[in-house]
């Protein structure tokens, strides 16, 4: 009788816990086996112990960050060929950089698509497990815009659609291929392009973390982007809606969809409002939730009951701790425990505290984050108005499915 295999393992190291039941219960569906830590301290220490086919880990966090986890992994025996997946958020661009020159092998942004994560987490076990396959040299670097022209960096493998969207963009803009989404990002650093187009499935970073990174930055907020996919592919279509004042040129193209989009792109510095005005505003989006209603129980409670309860436990705790680092004048622990809230209201879809957060976060960072009596009761009101919309939400899908 032939033994069963065994699961692949992966470490989720992340001190938001609603962030990390989130990730385990997805790969458990998924037929991983997981682990959870709360920093890069106990990450190396369970690490050693549980011998993981994967790390998941967050870049910002206490005792050990990402940073100095990634630097001791790679120096130990027991961790250094262990592939490691970093978890960010969409203005952590350049620490996301630097973890990669430290020996990450690829970067998730938060809040995660659960779809994304798995099939990460698939292709770096999977990667890891075939050390004997050959590997594809690197693709040439992109030539450089030389006429002063706008830029317009286009990354479609498919080689009609491609060469017909190349073609469409040139009369206006110097056109810049690329092949997949990292080429993508150095592109972007060293250029600034008026309009970026992208299959939807490019490899190494797919074209909504591109998107969602350039829009980070000042520049990127400014850009054109259009994502290529088949008609058929309806879950590209869903998340570039999501992204919002995003182009979908569906395959086979339609020259009057890739004209439209062409004039916009040749337009596109003057339109500095763009995708920061389309963002959503709402208190609370159930769509990560909702992806959790789906993943199986092991017998005791329900997965999107764990996280919920530990969002709702963590994010009083982490108001408390803003507090007292404000009546401290600590800005450097006020930005930590921002950060960690931001992570923990991202994961639920909690759109409006999570932003709140993220300006918090920047506001530390300057020093010039505003006084308890300011902060405290905005992060209050917006906590409690969560809460309200999550319990509308579970009672109407409660009334839903019964």
């Amino acid at each position: 009788m032939n033994p069963t295999p065994r699961r692949p393992r992966v470490l989720i190291i992340d001190d938001v816990a609603t962030v990390a039941k989130s990730a385990a219960a997805h790969l458990e569906a998924a037929g991983f086996e997981t682990r959870v830590t709360e920093n890069g301290a106990q990450g190396l220490s369970e690490g050693r112990r549980f011998a993981p086919d994967l790390v998941i880990a967050d870049i910002l966090m206490p005792v050990v960050d990402g940073f100095e986890f990634l630097r001791r992994a790679k120096a130990s025996a027991a961790l250094r060929s262990v592939p490691v997946i970093m978890l960010s958020s969409v203005n952590e661009r350049d620490r996301v950089m630097q973890c990669l020159l430290l020996g990450a092998v690829d970067y998730l942004l938060k809040p995660f698509d659960p779809a994304t994560l798995v099939k990460k987490a698939l292709k770096h076990v999977r990667v890891a497990e075939e050390e004997s396959e050959d590997r594809p040299e690197p693709p040439p670097p992109a030539p450089v815009a030389a006429d002063g022209r706008p830029s317009a960096i286009v990354a479609v493998r498919a080689a009609g659609a491609g060469a017909a969207i190349t073609e469409a963009l040139a009369e206006k803009l110097e056109t810049l291929p690329a092949s997949d989404g990292a080429l993508v990002l150095d592109l972007a650093i060293r250029h600034t392009p008026g309009a970026v187009v992208l299959d939807a499935r490019l490899p190494v970073f797919d074209a909504f973390e591109v998107i969602a990174s350039l829009r980070s930055t000042e520049s990127g907020r400014q850009v054109a982007f259009a994502v290529v996919a088949p008609k058929e592919d309806l879950d590209a279509a869903s998340r570039a809606k999501k992204l919002g004042d995003v182009d979908l040129l569906l395959t086979p193209l339609d020259p009057e969809a890739l004209a439209a989009f062409v004039a916009k792109a040749a337009g596109s510095g003057d339109e500095e409002e763009g995708a920061s005005a389309a963002k959503s505003d709402a208190v609370f989006e159930p769509a990560l939730l909702e992806a959790l209603r789906s993943v199986p129980s092991d017998g005791g409670r329900s997965p999107l009951d764990e996280v919920l309860e530990a969002f709702l436990t963590d994010a009083p705790e982490r108001i408390a701790a803003m507090k007292e680092a404000l009546e401290k004048g600590d800005k450097a622990a006020a930005g930590v425990v921002a950060h960690a809230l931001k992570g923990g209201s991202s994961a639920v879809g909690a759109n409006a505290l999570a932003a709140l957060c993220a300006s918090l976060e920047t506001e530390a960072a300057a020093g010039s984050i505003a006084a308890t009596n300011e902060v405290i009761p905005r992060l209050e009101s917006l906590l409690a108005t969560t809460r309200e919309s999550i319990d509308a939400w579970r009672r109407g899908s409660a009334e839903t499915q019964g």
